[in-house]
């Protein structure tokens, strides 16, 4: 050891998965990083965390910790204004000493504020935390170090009022295509609210000498896929074109998911087979979006150019006009290429 020369560099272990969050949950971890002392060990006393205030109001989140460990060793409240794009706050750290030449592993989380009338979160936004310093002594040199900023972004958290969670159905066998049912999935509205729908996509794909047409969507409130869900006309939702292999259903009164439910979705056409092969299927994706449309909502004019429109509902349910609505990034349950039932004769 060199006494005098401690110094102390930040990395990013692991990023996080991007991730869509109901508002009002608390302790959401928004990011890691490690600290590693050189030459000497250190005793950590401050941190320094940014809110990037181009995605995020410092209303967004009402505190921030950091943990080391299951160990909370620190907490802030971003306040003010920001300065540049950034929100800044720093935290006091009580006996934490850094070993030398370890890496020490510090987790970020925050809580989410309430999204609706009179609250403080607003859709759409998204949290992303950063560390902008770390700042310690030498244990035996004495001397002041300081990490510096992050280089590696975290991986944001998009809050809003509630979320939808998607997942395919068992209710269909692998095979007997022929009966026409393409895809059986499932929708879950989070519990802080309904959940809006006003257009699904699907990619309808099958094998040579089949042809898949007429396909119309239906929506039940029960996993055996029998009780028209409300809204539906018999089961009906919304009106379904197709064309090219790509199916797309649009419902013009947005299709509404009360809180804490979950409906039942089956896309039905009509399937015939010409060919001279014994086997033949068809797969069919609801399709997910690549697209982080954070923190701006939308009507869903603005939409049109996606897959997967849905609206957190903010203050009411929304008609399709209200800037309210998103696309299907980053659902759970939903991949960005979607999720695909594929069946058989």
């Amino acid at each position: 050891m060199t006494i005098g020369s401690a110094s102390l560099t930040v990395t990013n272990p692991s990023p996080l998965s991007f991730e869509q969050v109901s508002g009002g949950t608390t302790g959401v971890t928004v990011g890691t990083f490690t600290l590693q002392p050189t030459n000497d060990s250190v005793n950590l006393q401050k941190i320094g965390l940014s809110l990037n205030s181009n995605l995020a109001s410092s209303s967004d989140i009402s505190r921030a910790y950091i943990y080391n460990g299951a160990t909370q060793v620190g907490s802030v409240i971003f306040t003010g204004s920001p300065v540049g794009h950034f929100y800044y706050a720093t935290s006091s750290i009580a006996s934490l000493n850094l070993p030398q030449n370890q890496q020490t592993v510090l987790t970020i989380k925050a809580d989410i504020s309430q999204i609706g009338a009179g609250q403080a979160g607003m859709d759409g936004h998204e949290i992303l935390i950063n560390l902008a310093d770390a700042n310690g002594s030498g244990s035996s040199s004495g001397a002041t170090v300081d990490s510096g900023p992050l280089s590696t972004a975290q991986t944001g958290v998009a809050m809003f009022r509630t979320i939808p969670m998607v997942a395919l159905s068992s209710y269909l066998p692998s095979n007997g295509i022929s009966d026409g049912r393409l895809i059986a999935f499932a929708i879950t509205a989070g519990s802080n609210g309904a959940v809006g729908l006003s257009q699904l996509n699907f990619t309808v794909n099958p094998s040579s000498g089949t042809t898949v047409t007429i396909p119309t969507l239906y929506a039940y409130s029960d996993s055996g896929f029998s009780q028209p869900a409300g809204g539906t006309s018999g089961g009906v939702a919304g009106s379904t074109s197709y064309s090219g292999g790509t199916a797309v259903t649009t419902l013009a009164t947005p299709l509404e998911i009360p809180a804490g439910s979950t409906w039942y979705f089956l896309l039905k056409g009509t399937v015939s087979y010409s060919g001279s092969n014994s086997s033949y299927n068809v797969a069919t994706t609801l399709k997910g979006d690549s697209t982080n449309l954070a923190p701006v909502m939308y009507a869903t004019s603005g939409l049109s150019s996606y897959n997967f429109i849905w609206s957190p509902n903010s203050t009411a349910t929304q008609p399709t006009t209200a800037v309210d609505w998103t696309n299907g990034y980053a659902i759970s349950g939903l991949s960005s290429i979607g999720i695909t039932e594929n069946r058989t004769n």
